[in-house]
C-alpha cells in the first residue's frame, strides 16, 4: 500500500509540474509604462503569474506600492507572429466585500513585439466570468494594427535615464511642437480604431509624450510633469 501511495503522489507531482511548465516565459525582465503624472505602471512575470504594480519616480523596485499590486494567473497564452494573447485569472482577494473572489475575476490582455527594449500592452477584456472567458475567441492577427501602450524594459529605462532631462521652457516647447505636428497622427488614428480603456485619454497623452521625448533625445521619465509645469507659466 505504501508503494502504491508513493506512486500516486509522484504521478500527481509530475502532473502539476508539467502543467506549470506549459506557461511560456514571455517576460524575461520587468517592463514599465511611464504615466504623464509621474507614476509608473509596472508588469512582471514569475512562472505562471503576471504581476502589476503602481510605482513612483524615481523608478525602482522599492518605490512600487505593494498594496496596489495585482497578481494574475496565466491560464492560457495564444501567440501568432508578434502578438501574444493572455487569458488571466486575478488571484488577489477584494477586501471590504462579502464576495472577496467574485466570479467576474477573469480578463484578457495582448502583448506585442516583446524584446529586450520594450513591448506593446493592450487590455482587451475585463470583468469576465470563467464561462465568458472560455467562449471568447480573439483573432490575434487582427490585433497587429491596433494601438498598444509602450512598456519599456528595465534595461532600456537605464539607457533612457542617461538622456538629457526637460529643464527649460524652450525644451518643453520643442517637445510640444513635435506632438502638435503630423508626426503622431497615425498613432492617434490607431487609438481611435481601438477600444482602449483610457479615461480622459491620459494613456494616449502619456504614450505620445514618451515617444516625442525619445525621438528628440530627452529622458521621458518625469517629462510630462515638467512640460505641464512650463506650460502653466
Amino acid at each position: 500500500m505504501k508503494s502504491i501511495s508513493l506512486s500516486i503522489i509522484m504521478i500527481s507531482l509530475f502532473a502539476c509540474s508539467n502543467a506549470h511548465s506549459q506557461v511560456p516565459e514571455i517576460l524575461l525582465q520587468d517592463y514599465s509604462f511611464l504615466v504623464a503624472d509621474g507614476e509608473v505602471e509596472r508588469i512582471k512575470q514569475r512562472n505562471d503569474t503576471l504581476y502589476k504594480f503602481n510605482c513612483v519616480l524615481p523608478h525602482s523596485t522599492q518605490s512600487c506600492f505593494p498594496e496596489s499590486g495585482k497578481s494574475y494567473r496565466i491560464i492560457a497564452a495564444n501567440r501568432s507572429d508578434d502578438v501574444t494573447v493572455l487569458k488571466l485569472e486575478r488571484l488577489d482577494s477584494i477586501s471590504m466585500t462579502t464576495n472577496p473572489y467574485p466570479p467576474t475575476r477573469y480578463s484578457i490582455v495582448a502583448l506585442k513585439a516583446v524584446d529586450n527594449k520594450d513591448l506593446g500592452f493592450l487590455p482587451l477584456e475585463s470583468d469576465l466570468t470563467k464561462e465568458q472567458l472560455d467562449t471568447i475567441e480573439t483573432n490575434v492577427q487582427e490585433l497587429e494594427n491596433k494601438f498598444f501602450y509602450s512598456y519599456y524594459s528595465d534595461s532600456y529605462l537605464k539607457e533612457l535615464a542617461a538622456l538629457k532631462r526637460v529643464e527649460t521652457k524652450e525644451q518643453a516647447n520643442e517637445i510640444v511642437n513635435l506632438i502638435k505636428s503630423e508626426e503622431f497622427e497615425w498613432l492617434v488614428e490607431r487609438y481611435k480604431k481601438t477600444e482602449v480603456p483610457d479615461m480622459y485619454g491620459s494613456g494616449l497623452a502619456a504614450e505620445i509624450i514618451n515617444r516625442a521625448c525619445i525621438k528628440l533625445g530627452y529622458n521621458p521619465s518625469g517629462a510630462g510633469q515638467a512640460i505641464n509645469s512650463f506650460m502653466r507659466e
